[in-house]
């Protein structure tokens, strides 16, 4: 339901079934809200998907899953998170600035959608190191 060309179910569990992965999810009760995955090679990780139910977005929730990861990865003394945006996805490239992401590069044509012309990725990093807690003022 967050993605025009979703993952399949074999996708997924090939991803989790690797020792590399993170994987955290947000709950409401008993719905799984939204969840990031992620890999770790060395001392460098790459968010491979974040996604938030359409009903949720603009909650907090995305943000929230991104600084949970930065703190299992800092955890585990991993220096830089990257990842790839599609470059029309201005909410989601708004969000990522918001962190401390930075713009490292581009993908011409990477995201390849049936019926629609390609759309480039952008390609961001920041250190992998804990965000400050915002106040509660």
């Amino acid at each position: 339901m967050c993605f025009a060309d979703p993952w399949s179910r074999e996708a997924f569990e090939r991803l989790l079934a690797l020792p590399a992965t993170i994987a955290l999810a947000a709950r409401q009760g008993a719905d799984t809200v939204g969840l990031v995955l992620s890999q770790c090679v060395t001392d460098q990780a790459e968010i491979v998907t974040l996604a938030v139910s359409p009903e949720q977005m603009r909650h907090g929730i995305a943000s929230a899953l991104v600084r949970r990861l930065l703190d299992e990865l800092a955890a585990q003394d991993v220096e830089t998170l990257f990842l790839e945006v599609a470059a029309n996805n201005t909410a989601a490239r708004a969000l990522y600035r918001s962190l401390g992401f930075a713009e490292v590069g581009q993908r011409r044509g990477y995201y390849v959608r049936e019926g629609a012309p390609a759309v480039d990725a952008i390609m961001m990093a920041r250190p992998a190191c804990r965000l400050p807690r915002a106040s509660a003022d």
